[in-house]
């Protein structure tokens, strides 16, 4: 009865998502501070998350060429380049990542200038609080599963 239904209401399943692991979440971390690296490895390894990490942006768009990621967590002041230009290079090159954007500033005009441009799912001032950095991770992760796996056919 229900693949009926979803026949008949022209809707199907999205390959695409289906095949997305949810066993090999991979979270590539960009930032120069080594204990922000070393905070985010320790919430990474208590929710089974393979983290890779980088301290600009030219170690991260490396990584991104060899490995599969589904979120991206990136310093706003990460050398090499600003936070709302590598995640407007980043929509464009891996449209399914989804984009965390870390600042230790508290600029309100950072975080809108990143939300303005459509690169950002989040945005979190550091410090963060642990439980609530994972909370946001994993629902970054939920929507680069793709929870919502029917998709509508034309």
């Amino acid at each position: 009865d229900a693949c009926t239904a979803l026949m008949l209401d022209k809707r199907g399943l999205s390959m695409d998502l289906l095949l997305r692991r949810r066993s090999h979440r991979t979270l590539l971390l960009v930032d120069d501070d080594t204990s922000t690296r070393a905070a985010l490895a320790n919430i990474a390894k208590l929710a089974g998350y393979c983290l890779l990490d980088a301290a600009d942006a030219q170690a991260a768009f490396a990584i991104l060429a060899q490995h599969d990621v589904g979120v991206i967590v990136y310093e706003q002041y990460a050398p090499g380049m600003s936070g709302v230009e590598f995640f407007s290079r980043m929509r464009h090159m891996y449209p399914n990542s989804v984009r965390i954007m870390l600042s230790r500033s508290a600029d309100p005009s950072v975080a809108a200038d990143a939300i303005n441009h459509g690169a950002v799912f989040k945005f979190v001032q550091k410090p963060w609080k642990p439980a609530a950095l994972t909370v946001i991770l994993d629902a970054a992760f939920a929507q680069y599963e793709g929870d919502a796996i029917l998709v509508r056919s034309a």
